[in-house]
């Protein structure tokens, strides 16, 4: 009877654990009627464009050479607390209205800018030159 009982055990065990099963049996592969998506988390990784790249990278040689030529400039900035994206956005004003036919010592970018002492508006002209030399399109 013992005998009996241990090899019911042992039978029991071997069908539990899956290892009864026939040599001649092939696995069957997974069945699978719906095909998951993606789904964006918000730890998931975005794939970037080299225009946002080179975008942000003539972004920061914009300002980055608008301080360089400032510096140079007489007298002092009227708009020494500008923001980034303010001369950015005069830089893209100034890159349209040159590229419209305007020329520079005509363009005024910042409202109420007075001429220095040599009749130029350095502001502007310091975010038209730096404008031309990074971020406005070849033309």
């Amino acid at each position: 009877m013992k005998r009996a009982s241990i090899a019911l055990a042992a039978l029991i065990a071997l069908t539990l654990t899956g290892c009864a099963g026939a040599a001649d049996e092939t696995p069957s592969a997974p069945q699978s009627t719906t095909q998951s998506t993606p789904s964006a988390t918000p730890d998931s990784l975005v794939a970037e464009t080299p225009a946002a790249e080179e975008a942000d990278d003539a972004s920061a040689a914009f300002v980055e050479k608008f301080h360089e030529v400032r510096a140079t400039m007489p007298g002092d900035s009227q708009i020494p607390n500008a923001t980034d994206e303010q001369l950015l956005a005069a830089a893209d004003e100034a890159c349209s209205r040159l590229d419209a036919g305007e020329t520079s010592d005509t363009i005024v970018l910042i409202d109420g800018e007075e001429k220095n002492g040599a009749g130029y508006y350095s502001d502007s002209a310091a975010i038209m030159v730096a404008a031309r030399d990074s971020i406005c399109p070849e033309g």
